[in-house]
């Protein structure tokens, strides 16, 4: 039982996950769903809007074992509540969900409860070191409610890996934009092929809210903020695609779709 934090202490987490995800992060990663994907462990509404509609699919290769009760009793106490107002909208509030283990995937449903109402939010497979957020409409204020985090706990089945070493940047652009930055000399079609792929399936399981485009380079080419690059690639989760452009000099870009069955 707890009593749901003001953002205000995850403002700087929140800020540094949203505009740049370090090659280590993602190269880190480990594996994904396995028994877990049970929706067993999820009783409430989905509140949290997830932008692939496959992405369990794309999670099934990737969800291990679940974790022994025992050790998910301590792991489950590193999922906690933040909250921030909406300007305008009295009573309606944005909450995040934050899963601070470093290791494990946590999958199951948050309880809000106040003297006044109940609400149940089904969290699906929520990466370490990562967050969810969702609107919601409380009847009292953020203050007066206690939240349980029931569920289950999961290990990763396999590394999220790509046989490239890169980097990101993201100075001068917006959100959702980010230089992807090859440790190669040269780009072929095959490596930013890889890449897509890779982007798509790691855009995936952190449920990105918005197509994300990353403009690719290499660490000889690479200029801050500079959005001329040879190659360009838009993933879109929402679709199941991925459109690469290339732009050579003097001519005409052109596109080449990749569209993913999971």
């Amino acid at each position: 039982m707890k009593r749901i934090r003001t953002l205000s202490v995850l403002l700087t987490l929140i800020f540094v996950l949203m505009t740049a995800a370090s090659c280590d992060q993602f190269s880190a990663l480990s594996d994904i769903i396995g028994e877990a994907q049970s929706d067993a462990d999820l009783t409430g509404k989905d509140y949290i809007v997830y932008s692939n509609g496959k992405r369990d699919e794309v999670m099934n290769e990737y969800v291990g074992t679940k974790v022994a009760d025992k050790q998910a009793e301590l792991l489950l106490d590193n999922v906690e509540l933040t909250y921030y107002d909406i300007e305008g909208e009295p009573g309606k509030y944005e909450i995040y969900v934050e899963n601070a283990n470093k290791s494990y995937f946590y999958n199951g449903v948050v309880l809000l409860k106040s003297p006044s109402e109940e609400i149940k939010i089904n969290v699906r497979m929520l990466a370490p070191e990562w967050y969810e957020f969702f609107t919601v409409e409380l009847k009292g204020d953020p203050i007066d409610y206690e939240y349980f985090i029931e569920g289950n706990i999961y290990e990763w089945k396999k590394e999220l890996l790509i046989d490239h070493d890169y980097r990101f940047d993201y100075e001068g652009l917006d959100d959702f934009e980010d230089m992807l930055i090859i440790d190669e000399p040269m780009l072929t079609d095959a490596i930013v092929n890889d890449f897509a792929k890779y982007l798509y399936e790691m855009d995936s399981i952190y449920n990105y809210s918005e197509s994300f485009t990353y403009y690719v380079t290499t660490e000889f080419d690479f200029e801050p903020g500079n959005r001329d690059t040879e190659y360009k690639i838009f993933v879109d989760t929402a679709n199941q695609e991925a459109v690469i452009t290339l732009t050579e000099e003097g001519e005409e870009p052109v596109d080449n779709k990749l569209t993913f069955s999971k």
